[in-house]
Order: structure tokens, then C-alpha cells, then sequence
């Protein structure tokens, strides 16, 4: 499945994969394969922009 993988990275999936996104998982107990390639991008996304502005972003921000 090609496809699927080229889509992960172009969504901005690394590995090893971010402490924020790990926590993501271990809070909702997910497999990183039950998410959708929006999940990863809005993760991704915010994380992003968190790096860009220099903020420190927990669990508790993204829930809120």
C-alpha cells in the first residue's frame, strides 16, 4: 500500500514520532493506524505551529 505511506509523510508524520502526538495515542489508546490521514494532519498541524511561535504544548492544550 503505497498510497498509505506516501500520504503519512505528506501529512507530516516522522519517526520517531513527536512526545505530544505519543501522548495523543496513550490518552485515547490508539493504534497509530486507527487514525485518518486528518487526524495526523490537524495533530501535525497544531504541533507545528506551536514549534513556529516557540510554545510549549501539553495534552491538556490540545483537549481544550
Amino acid at each position: 500500500m503505497p498510497f498509505l505511506i506516501v500520504a503519512f509523510t505528506e501529512c507530516g508524520l516522522r519517526l520517531p514520532l513527536d512526545p505530544l502526538f505519543r501522548e495523543v495515542l496513550h490518552f485515547y489508546r490508539l493504534n497509530p493506524m486507527q487514525l485518518t490521514i486528518n487526524s495526523y494532519r490537524v495533530i501535525y498541524g497544531f504541533i507545528d505551529l506551536a514549534r513556529q511561535e516557540n510554545l510549549w504544548i501539553t495534552l491538556a492544550a490540545l483537549l481544550s
